[in-house]
């Protein structure tokens, strides 16, 4: 059985800019967990790798990332802004 990590090692390069400084960073391997909007409007977070939800449903997408972090043991400080990013996809 082919390791889940392994299937990425073919892709395409990953590079990614970030919102603060406006740096490219390149990753070894992909991205792997990004912020879903339902068609109920609730926010979560997805795990590509295994194509699964991360965690409970949220009413904000705020909520769902401070859930997310918090689960990671890697809790946001409380007063913390979270970057908006516009143009943003959040379904499908």
């Amino acid at each position: 059985m082919t390791d889940q990590h392994d299937q990425w090692k073919s892709r395409e390069p990953w590079v990614v800019q970030d919102p603060d400084h406006k740096r490219e960073w390149v990753m070894e391997q992909p991205l792997r967990y990004y912020i879903h909007q339902n068609k109920e409007k609730e926010w979560r977070v997805i795990d590509r790798w295994y194509d699964l939800a991360h965690g409970d449903t949220h009413k904000t997408r705020g909520a769902a990332i401070r859930a997310f972090y918090k689960s990671m043991d890697r809790k946001i400080p409380t007063g913390t802004k979270l970057p908006e990013l516009p143009d943003s996809k959040y379904s499908g």
